[in-house]
């Protein structure tokens, strides 16, 4: 990748936090979703990845979803969902790389190229950005639907910035996806 690309995605890991989804007349034109989790499955109160499950299956496509995401898809019986579950036996968290590769992997097996992108929305900048990476072209689909799990068990997840004075800024959800953004960045996987 060239200096000039690494300065403007270098830049983009500060700017990109609202992403412009893409357009709906263009939605059927696309060949997958892919579909990132956000946060363990909640057994009480509000999940994410319910409410992204509910966006996958709308949109009619297959969708290539992490565990947590197929575990609600299941639910729904004309979602044509291909799940992660059990694609990482070795790995004790799956992360967002891992399913970006994937993903990948499965797309250049069914000759797919053009891919929504399902994720919390401040998220989903570096999960498009993954897929691109390996040669995917992503779309951002309409995800602002999406809100922090305030009960989650994976901390870092349940608000953006702080909730209260009482939670510790480290397990806040955007701190921590800056440092990814510029770690994975500085990897070369984005």
């Amino acid at each position: 990748m060239n200096l000039v690309q690494n300065v403007s995605t270098f830049f983009q890991c500060f700017g990109n936090w609202q992403v412009k989804s893409v357009e709906p007349n263009k939605i059927k034109f696309l060949h997958a979703h892919v579909a990132f989790a956000f946060g363990e499955i909640e057994n009480a109160g509000y999940d994410a990845n319910a409410t992204l499950s509910i966006i996958a299956n709308e949109l009619q496509h297959p969708t290539i979803a992490q565990g947590e995401v197929a575990y609600y898809l299941e639910d729904f019986p004309n979602s044509e969902c291909i799940s992660l579950n059990g694609a990482f036996p070795d790995i004790q968290h799956v992360d967002s790389r891992h399913v970006a590769i994937e993903a990948v992997r499965i797309c250049k097996q069914q000759g797919w190229r053009h891919v929504g992108v399902l994720a919390h929305p401040h998220h989903q900048w570096r999960c498009a950005m993954l897929l691109k990476k390996q040669g995917l072209i992503p779309y951002y689909i309409d995800c602002s639907s999406v809100k922090y799990s305030r009960q989650n068990n994976q901390p870092w997840v349940r608000g953006g910035w702080r909730l209260h004075r009482d939670l510790d800024p480290r397990n806040s959800f955007i701190p921590r996806e800056f440092m990814a953004r510029i770690l994975f960045l500085l990897k070369g996987w984005i």
